[in-house]
């Protein structure tokens, strides 16, 4: 038997300051551990973890060679090089190429001596990046690869820095739904908070009946274009866990209460002919979640796995008398539970669905 969630909206604080997604190289997070489904006693599959980051790369001023791409790891004479004199016929030269690999060449024999043959193709490359390369990561900081061909810790990041194409929100002087928004440079540096406040543009919204019993509903898609790290799935708080990876699918919609003196309470519901695990959260600001801090800061949260042709084993997550304020704004989140790369072939995470909002008190 299903239980009954709920969860209370409450309105956002004077001066509450939020932060969008950070694009680019970003720390790795928790696993997601997540109750099995008191639908058919199978949990779903937990998602793999990422690869540890690789080790500080070695300095040694003495060695030219040292971030060269073909540079030995150890120390030593180099390899010879194609059309050198060999004196052993037939043995094997080795030298270190791409991402910590192995090219190889032989002692040709050439009249009374030998000669060294060309290199062949780099084989059996172990390594995460060339030897001496760098790369963006952070916040505009530096990571070089090692002398073991993995990336080293990010270094050299401006002070004060924040993440390019970051918006930073904050409701401060505005009144309620809206905000003052700052973007952050592609040098890493905020600019100044907008002069005016707004509401966040999102692209679906649905306004609900204030007729007591009376519901509305709206038709939505998840698609693979847009996906983020998978929400909380039953409990909301600092304490839920995410998925580590961003690629489950995600949807959007912002809920309106019209009435400028009530508080509406509401029961909402997914609906839909896609059989797939979902999970559902419901937020007491109409501006998206976009940090963890915020992912994990919903209201009330569900996941549940609906079959049409086994209805009575499966059920659509829904959520039960949350409430908007007066004149207040809400967001509903609906997500594939599984991560759109690794999902089970026969557990779909894009498709269409429904969402029905019914209202259930007007107070």
């Amino acid at each position: 038997m299903r239980s009954v969630k709920s969860g209370l909206f409450s309105l956002l604080a004077a001066g509450f300051v939020v932060t969008a997604v950070v694009v680019g190289c970003a720390a790795s997070e928790t696993g997601d551990v997540d109750p099995t489904p008191e639908t058919d006693g199978t949990g779903p599959t937990p998602l793999p973890e990422s690869n540890p980051p690789g080790e500080v790369p070695k300095v040694d001023a003495g060695k030219k060679d040292a971030a060269k791409p073909d540079a030995a790891k150890d120390a030593g004479p180099p390899p010879p090089e194609p059309g050198d004199k060999c004196t052993k016929v037939d043995e094997v030269f080795e030298k270190v190429c791409g991402k910590c690999g192995k090219q190889k060449a032989l002692c040709l024999a050439d009249g009374s001596a030998g000669k060294v043959s060309d290199y062949g193709p780099c084989e059996n490359e172990i390594g995460q990046c060339v030897i001496g390369s760098t790369q963006e990561c952070g916040n505009c900081g530096t990571s070089t690869c090692s002398n073991s061909c993995n990336w080293g810790v990010c270094q050299n990041q401006p002070q004060n820095a924040c993440a390019k194409g970051t918006t930073e929100y904050s409701t401060a002087g505005c009144g309620a739904g809206q905000y003052r928004k700052r973007e952050c440079s592609q040098a890493c540096q905020w600019g100044n908070f907008s002069t005016t406040c707004a509401e966040p543009q999102n692209a679906n919204v649905l306004t609900i009946n204030t007729t007591v019993n009376q519901q509305v509903t709206g038709s939505y898609s998840l698609i693979a274009g847009r996906t983020a790290k998978r929400q909380p799935t039953y409990t909301c708080g600092s304490s839920a866990t995410l998925s580590t990876t961003t690629d489950h699918p995600y949807e959007l919609i912002e809920l309106r209460n019209p009435d400028t003196t009530k508080t509406a309470t509401l029961n909402v519901t997914m609906s839909g002919a896609v059989a797939f695990y979902a999970a559902i959260a419901a937020y007491p600001t109409n501006l998206p979640p976009s940090s963890d801090a915020e992912l994990r800061a919903c209201s009330v949260a569900d996941y549940g796995y609906y079959s049409t042709t086994s209805p009575t084993s499966s059920y659509w997550p829904d959520i039960y008398s949350m409430t908007i304020p007066p004149n207040g704004r809400a967001l509903i989140r609906v997500q594939a539970y599984y991560s759109a790369v690794t999902a089970p072939t026969n557990q779909p995470t894009t498709g269409g669905f429904g969402l029905i909002v019914k209202t259930t008190a007007m107070n």
